[in-house]
């Protein structure tokens, strides 16, 4: 019932519209993560809520708050506070809260062909709640790729892996993805992205991600989005809202 990832999408829109700097580029809320980092000087909030259900079972998450620090003009600090959970499964009711995410981006790009890159190294601190929390310090690191296309076009990748923790031991997790964006206008956006999640212990899970994106200033951003596993006749479908802001 729990995504794997956070969300993203890499799309600049416009010429910031007459700004001085470019629009805001969120990590959210496709799952593949940005591979640019927080303007120098800057500070970003990301948030949202997730509301996914199945035939047994449904679970509403939020804020989804991240705080991207600058700390120079190719890096940045990240601190995910944990999110409040929400599940109800065969009749009973249960909540709590999930891990605490810090970690850093470094931007490698644009590399000689226009390509952008970013590196992603990070850790989850566990809120130790048995329902939500993986009980243990887990590590991870996302490759992040981007690149303009022709006519508003966009496409983003993300390579992940993550050392988790569940009752049987360390597992290693990864995920491929991949998103398609293209620009309706200078302040909107829609998306449509893959997402491959693969370990040793579980079924493959394939997930059709897509959304819509709209800002209305150069600083802020909002987005709805919504998707579904292609495993089983229980799709696991979900549906989610955010609102991101620049300082």
């Amino acid at each position: 019932m729990r995504k794997l990832a956070g969300a993203a999408l890499i799309l600049i829109m416009g010429q910031a519209w007459a700004q001085d700097r470019d629009p805001i580029a969120t990590d959210r809320p496709d799952f593949t993560e940005s591979a640019l980092v927080v303007p120098h000087r800057m500070i970003q909030i990301e948030t949202g809520f997730t509301y996914q259900w199945s035939r047994q079972a449904f679970v509403l998450s939020g804020p989804e708050a991240l705080f991207r620090i600058s700390t120079g003009a190719r890096s940045e600090i990240r601190i995910g506070i944990p999110d409040m959970n929400w599940q109800r499964s065969g009749g009973t009711t249960s909540n709590g809260f999930s891990d605490t995410y810090v970690g850093s981006k470094i931007q490698l790009g644009p590399l000689k062909n226009g390509d952008d890159l970013a590196l992603i190294p990070a850790i989850t601190l566990p809120s130790r709640d048995s329902n939500f929390s993986s009980g243990s310090v887990d590590p991870e690191l996302k490759v992040c790729w981007g690149r303009d296309l022709n006519h508003g076009w966009g496409v983003t990748a993300m390579a992940y892996g993550l050392y988790t923790t569940d009752t049987q031991g360390r597992l290693f997790v990864y995920q491929q993805t991949v998103s398609f964006g293209r620009e309706l206008s200078e302040r909107s956006a829609v998306f449509l992205e893959y997402a491959g999640t693969f370990s040793g212990r579980t079924t493959p899970d394939h997930v059709i991600h897509f959304g819509f994106l709209y800002q209305p200033t150069v600083d802020t951003q909002f987005d709805i989005h919504a998707g579904f596993s292609t495993n089983g006749p229980d799709r696991q479908p979900f549906i989610a809202a955010g609102y991101s802001v620049r300082y």
